[in-house]
């Protein structure tokens, strides 16, 4: 009687956590980017859509506020560089990030 090993199969690679990974794979979707015009319409309408890409990717929590900084252009780049965390302090959460904004 011969015994058969069988291996199990791999796991699978788990989902990507890297920053870089995770940038290559939002700006894949083509996200909208923020001015930061005044219109609480157009930032509404960003924001939802930005938290729909963010559930499609299962964009880890502590990615977000980051990346949604990266869509920002004109006035809205301008103001986050005033308000961002400075080197060595704690980045903002998503709930933070959006309290500065609303």
């Amino acid at each position: 009687m011969s015994e058969e090993r069988q291996n199990p199969p791999p796991p699978p690679p788990p989902p990507p956590n890297d920053g870089m990974e995770m940038l290559t794979k939002l700006l894949k979707l083509k996200p909208p980017t923020f001015d930061g015009a005044p219109d609480p319409i157009q930032y509404e309408h960003w924001k939802r859509k930005i938290e729909g890409l963010f559930e499609v990717m299962e964009c880890p929590a502590n990615h977000k506020a980051k990346f949604a900084a990266h869509l920002f252009e004109k006035d809205a780049g301008l103001w986050w560089d005033t308000v961002k965390p400075k080197e060595g302090e704690q980045p903002l959460a998503w709930a933070e990030f959006k309290g500065l904004l609303d």
